[in-house]
Formats: structure tokens, sequence, C-alpha cells
């Protein structure tokens, strides 16, 4: 059985790298097609969505509501394309 979103999120705060990843790959289509809306280019969505991740990576000790993963990782995406 596949463990939810929520639970990966604890799981790699608690810095486990395989989470984290899980995370990556679950989420990693969603933030690049909000971000290509956002930009209208495929190269400047690729290299925000390395950043979003990257972000993320760094601050998910940050997150207090893991079952809202998603929404966080979007709001990082959608600041990082605004500035």
């Amino acid at each position: 059985m596949l463990d939810a979103d929520d639970i990966l999120v604890v799981r790699a705060q608690r810095g486990e790298a395989a989470a984290f990843e899980e995370l990556v790959r679950r989420t990693s289509r969603l933030v690049f097609a909000r971000l290509f809306l956002e930009t209208g280019d495929t190269h400047q969505a690729e290299d925000l969505l390395q950043e979003t991740l990257l972000t993320a990576y760094r601050t998910i000790g940050q997150v207090t509501q893991p079952e809202r993963f998603r929404g966080w990782l979007l709001q990082i995406a959608q600041n990082l394309a605004h500035n």
C-alpha cells in the first residue's frame, strides 16, 4: 500500500530522502503544468520547477499541515514564477 502524501511529508521532515523523492514523483507534473500555464515557456517552467523543488526540500520542515502539501508546493511555484 502506498503512503498518503501527508505521511510522506512527515517522513521527509524526519530526513527520509526516499519520502521526499516520492513526493517529487507524485507532484512534478502538476507543478510543471502550473508553471507552464504561468510562463508559457517550457524551458522557463522546467527551471522554475527545479527551483521550486529545491526550495521545498530546504523548507519542508516548515510545513505545519502535511495534508496541504500540494497547495504549499504550488504556492512556492507561484511565488517563484512571479518573482
